[in-house]
């Protein structure tokens, strides 16, 4: 029996950081998918569920306070 892996959104403007963000955490066996932006984000918690979110805080258009608040919504 294999055990779940923990889910981790990795949200940043700037898709290097969160790419290498969510390598590493891949690396240490989590499940970690990438958004570019905060739009992106909400889209994606809306799409599913994830364990943890690691937000840029400062984006432009949508923040990363959003973002959180976003994480906290009742489907």
């Amino acid at each position: 029996m294999t055990a779940e892996k923990s889910s981790v959104l990795v949200v940043d403007d700037d898709s290097e950081m969160a790419e290498m963000i969510a390598d590493h955490l891949s690396s240490c066996g989590y499940a970690a998918e990438c958004a570019a932006g905060g739009n992106a984000a909400i889209t994606a918690l809306r799409r599913r569920s994830f364990d943890a979110v690691i937000t840029d805080l400062r984006m432009d258009e949508v923040d990363g306070f959003d973002v959180l608040r976003a994480s906290l919504e009742d489907d």
